[in-house]
């Protein structure tokens, strides 16, 4: 037994470190050149790196390089109560500054959300909109006990929004910590102006509180070795959104192969299936009995359910390589999609997961620009509460403004992603990290044949976050040292 578990934990290991190596590599080579796109009629497209993007890389680099060369200092008298209260104002100052209406599903979380803190349930489900998402009733529940004792406004929305985003920041600190990385406060300091985390407090769905839980729930897991509360916020993150049934896997599987020996007793091997039958219970015990407990109370069996299988067709379209592009049916099936694979061949379907994969893992903002600004518009009433000194110039995205900021988005997230792979090839020994490759390359895997967005990988901002802190622990004087060295030798 524990030589099968032994070879399967290095199988997995080897997959996961290479798969992540090599993609992520070619990904980020062709992302400093070729640039995905999100276009406001809700699909994708690539283009060239233009000159903004050019000069706002540059800036972006060179406040990193200040980041990077005063990191000693950072780390030694950066608090996080300094962080705490500057996040609060920068993030105060954007919820007045630009005050989104809720649109699109947000716009129906939102006022389920309030008849439900209201006692109106009769007119939780009332619309046309329901009849097709009748699912989404669990994210205006969970919005709706939040704000129950709250005051019943939109800003209150956007501030436990805020809450969460700080939590996710400062639990990332905390587990970079845990992992042992020495810059632990400098990834929290540079987190603290990562603009989408920011920018995504005006939207009012399921990210920033499933991330939050994510956060949380590893954070307790690592530090106080807590299955119990593991499995508890992992599976109120499970009720959120399904991913959270990777995090549970990913960590079981760490459990299991951890010091795992020829030597192991059968006591530490009941330890460990026991450990694993507990989280097992309790995640479904959660994420059950929390839905169970909102479908006694709202009945959606005059609801029809669309099929998962129509996020798989979707994810495989041709045309738009995997975006929405509507083509639901309630009669989809597992046949449908087999029936479009042996359709599009295999050079076809090369291209399109080719092209699926770049946009997923370089678009860079999490389309933060549509959640955050929302859609396009000519007038500031079309789409925000009130007009401010900002919304004029964030109406659409062919504004200065706006690509301005979508370029600043991107070339954070390049230095983010930069920073990981760096550390994806320095890490010989993932051991001590297994879960967060893991939950990695399965999101990667399982991406290819889903329907694609780049908001479905904002998960991972805290995983390529604890996996980039090691970077700062290079001494990028020795290695340009190294290369004068080796070039006079040469």
């Amino acid at each position: 037994m524990q030589n099968f578990t032994q070879i399967l934990a290095a199988f997995m290991d080897f997959i996961a470190k290479n798969i992540l190596r090599i993609v992520f590599t070619i990904v980020f080579i062709v992302g400093v050149v070729i640039k995905p796109m999100y276009c406001f009629d809700d699909s994708p497209y690539f283009e060239r790196v233009k000159l903004t993007d050019i000069v706002v890389g540059i800036i972006v680099l060179l406040a990193f390089y200040y980041i990077y060369k005063f990191r000693d200092y950072i780390q030694a008298n950066f608090k996080y109560f300094y962080g705490f209260i500057f996040f609060t104002l920068i993030s105060c100052v954007y919820i007045y500054m630009v005050p989104l209406k809720p649109f699109s599903d947000m716009q129906y979380i939102y006022e389920s959300a309030i008849n439900f803190a209201t006692f109106k349930w009769s007119d939780i489900m009332a619309g046309e909109y329901w009849k097709m998402f009748s699912s989404n009733i669990y994210l205006g529940v969970f919005w709706g006990v939040l704000i129950f004792l709250l005051p019943k406004k939109l800003v209150t929305f956007k501030i436990l929004n805020m809450l969460f985003a700080y939590g996710i920041i400062y639990f990332t600190s905390k587990l970079c910590k845990e992992y042992k990385y020495k810059y632990y406060k400098v990834i929290y300091f540079l987190l603290l102006v990562f603009s989408p985390i920011i920018i995504y407090e005006n939207h009012i769905y399921c990210e920033m509180p499933f991330v939050f839980f994510c956060t949380l729930a590893l954070y307790i897991w690592k530090k106080y070795d807590n299955i119990y509360l593991f499995s508890l916020f992992i599976g109120i993150a499970r009720y959120l959104r399904s991913n959270g049934t990777i995090f549970l896997l990913a960590v079981i599987f760490a459990i299991i192969f951890k010091n795992i020996t020829k030597k192991n007793s059968k006591k530490e091997i009941l330890e460990k299936i026991k450990k694993v039958f507990c989280m097992l219970v309790i995640f479904v015990i959660v994420y059950k009995g929390l839905l169970f407990i909102v479908d006694c109370n709202f009945d959606r069996s005059e609801f029809k359910q669309y099929p998962k299988w129509n996020q798989f067709y979707i994810g495989i379209n041709e045309e738009e390589f995997g975006f929405m592009d509507n083509d639901f049916s309630y009669d989809r099936t597992l046949q449908d999609v087999i029936d479009r694979v042996e359709e599009y061949g295999p050079v076809r379907m090369s291209k399109i997961f080719a092209k699926k994969i770049h946009w997923t893992w370089m678009q860079g903002t999490y389309q933060a620009e549509r959640y955050g600004f929302g859609s396009n518009t000519i007038s500031d009433e079309e789409k925000f509460e009130y007009a401010t000194i900002c919304t004029g110039h964030l109406l659409n995205d062919n504004q200065r403004t706006r690509k301005i900021i979508n370029s600043f988005m991107r070339n954070q997230y390049i230095v983010l992603f930069a920073l990981m792979v760096v550390m994806l090839w320095k890490n010989k020994d993932i051991s001590d990290k297994r879960e967060i490759y893991y939950v990695i390359v399965a999101t990667f895997l399982i991406l290819i044949v889903y329907e694609m967005k780049s908001r479905f990988i904002f998960h991972c901002i805290p995983l390529m976050a604890i996996l980039g802190c090691g970077a700062f622990e290079l001494d990028i004087s020795n290695l340009k040292h190294n290369i004068v060295k080796n070039s006079k030798i040469n």
